[in-house]
């Protein structure tokens, strides 16, 4: 017996990730996939990037943007490219 594969629409998907993951597909979000990706705390990713831990904690949560100098710094710290770190 095959597998019942049920497609869903890219928008109903979009969505329910929006629902579960509100940061997910944002420069927030990126930030924190990368720093979790890499196994770093933000204590120690403020240790490593020269950024406030307070300034990491706000720009994970969406409350403090990413700047182009911060993106920078981020992205040396988390081996990613500073581009996916800025907003859409």
């Amino acid at each position: 017996m095959k597998d019942l594969v049920i497609a869903l629409p890219a928008k109903a998907v979009q969505k329910r990730l929006k629902r579960n993951a509100p940061l997910a597909g944002t420069p927030a979000g990126a930030l924190r996939a990368y720093r979790l990706r890499e196994d770093l705390t933000q204590g120690k990713l403020s240790e490593k990037a020269g950024i406030a831990q307070g300034h990491i904690s706000e720009m994970e949560r969406g409350k403090r943007a990413i700047g182009i100098k911060s993106a920078k710094t981020l992205a040396r710290a988390l081996n990613c490219r500073w581009e996916r770190l800025l907003t859409e």
